[in-house]
């Protein structure tokens, strides 16, 4: 007999009974009456001694990941389903190892003697953490069964591995205006913007020089000048633009427009990533406003 239920082997005792008077009456073709089958004594042919052997084993069966989660949001999924029919409800705990990367949808699993044959599906979202940090292994990790029947909270579930794939690339965006910037001797001013790519794990500083400082120079919030300049951005304001403003510097040289270049000399961080790279130089020009003549004056 098929019970679905996880159990010990089963004897029994099948018996085969007849009757005796019946039987050799049978055997010379004579026939009886009622009354006569009613009053002949039973006998019994054979006893014969059985198991009926339980064929459910407990289980829990997890299918193999399919899907891809990344920080752009992709998902994964797998199933889990029991082997057997449980004795009592069956909960199953689990979680991400790295929340950071990747989450569940379902924080537990219930199996009873309704659902078990049901497979239920998990899916594993990925989750975007903006910061460049490579792709990243994690687990799906399950609690120990929670259950009174004890087939199954004695079963271990191995965890799951899989990775989340980073969308994050460290970097600079500095915008400014095409050909390169444009001041003139008269003072007037230029400006490029600046952020980072991605979230960085420690504030970086971006330093800078003009490579010609007789020809302009920075001009701060305050408006004070220097020739170098920098500016830092941190967890909080990397992904907003800063400003860098230059003003042009007056030689009273007949030197024609000279041109120069901002330039990025170092990136001062202990993010391995930003300390290692640095924007590119931005062209400028500074516009000559001086011009060749005599001045004459009365005596």
């Amino acid at each position: 007999l098929f019970d679905k239920v996880e159990s010990q082997d089963k004897n029994y005792i099948y018996t085969v009974t007849g009757n005796e008077k019946e039987e050799s009456e049978s055997l010379l073709g004579t026939e009886k009456t009622e009354e006569e089958k009613k009053k002949a004594a039973p006998f019994i042919i054979a006893s014969l001694l059985g198991t009926n052997e339980d064929n459910d084993t407990p289980g829990i069966k997890v299918s193999a990941v399919t899907g891809q989660t990344s920080e752009e949001g992709d998902k994964a999924q797998f199933t889990v389903v029991l082997l057997s029919e449980p004795k009592a409800q069956v909960t199953i705990n689990l979680e991400s190892s790295d929340e950071k990367e990747a989450t569940v949808d379902a924080a537990s699993l219930s199996f009873d003697s309704k659902n078990w044959e049901s497979p239920k599906t998990v899916a594993i979202t990925g989750v975007d953490d903006l910061i460049q940090d490579g792709n990243k292994t994690y687990q799906i990790v399950f609690e120990k069964p929670v259950s009174t029947d004890a087939a199954y909270t004695a079963l271990k579930i191995d965890s799951l591995s899989l990775t989340n794939t980073d969308n994050e690339t460290g970097g600079y965006t500095v915008t400014a205006a095409t050909g390169g910037l444009s001041v003139a001797e008269t003072g007037t001013e230029a400006s490029f913007t600046i952020k980072l790519n991605s979230m960085p794990t420690a504030d970086v500083t971006v330093n800078m020089l003009i490579s010609d400082e007789s020809e302009a120079q920075f001009k701060d919030d305050n408006d004070a000048l220097s020739v170098s300049y920098a500016i830092t951005f941190t967890q909080a304001n990397w992904s907003t633009t800063q400003t860098v403003t230059i003003a042009g510097e007056n030689d009273t040289l007949i030197d024609g427009n000279q041109s120069y270049f901002i330039n990025f000399t170092s990136t001062s961080s202990v993010d391995p990533i930003y300390a290692a790279i640095k924007p590119d130089q931005i062209a400028a020009t500074t516009t000559d406003n001086d011009t060749a003549g005599l001045v004459i004056s009365s005596i």
